[in-house]
């Protein structure tokens, strides 16, 4: 049995023993090297840029403008669940993004670390931050299936912290 073996510090992998190059070259022993940087750098912008986007959706002020975003993001029968609710396609994510709205004004969601994401799947934490006085009472994370061209199809949210009362 073969394993592979990553080398954190120079955030490069190697693959049955072999070592890889930054530089996609031949290694001394005549093995093609990988490069896995790249493949990493272009998922990572994948998952940061559809996050971002997802985020825009929550923060989205009006109703025209949260309905747009949540178009943009969300495919038609886009599901989000969270111990909360379990709603699915765009007109209903709207009014369940504007009901939060209006229950939490003035508040908006940021992101409290890296997303982290493989294949089609992505997971990051966040906050819902009071604008007012920097506050966070509501922080959770969640997990989400992308499609091939980079759309929510799915959102399971976990809650982490809510305040008693909400």
């Amino acid at each position: 049995m073969t394993s592979g073996v990553i080398d954190v510090r120079a955030g490069r992998r190697a693959l049955w023993g072999h070592r890889v190059a930054a530089t996609g070259t031949r290694s001394p022993a005549g093995r093609h090297d990988l490069t896995w940087g790249f493949a990493m750098t272009t998922a990572t912008h994948r998952y940061d840029a559809v996050v971002a986007r997802y985020l825009e959706a929550w923060n989205a002020e009006g109703a025209g403008a949260r309905a747009k975003a949540v178009a943009d993001v969300w495919t038609a029968d886009g599901r989000y669940t969270d111990p909360l609710t379990d709603v699915a396609g765009h007109e209903a994510i709207t009014a369940m993004i504007g009901a939060m709205r209006e229950r939490f004004p003035g508040f908006g969601f940021r992101l409290t670390g890296a997303v982290d994401g493989h294949h089609d799947t992505a997971r990051f934490s966040w906050e819902l931050v009071n604008a007012a006085d920097g506050s966070a009472p509501v922080a959770g994370s969640d997990v989400i299936t992308l499609t091939e061209d980079s759309r929510v199809s799915a959102v399971y949210g976990f809650l982490d912290r809510v305040p008693a009362g909400a």
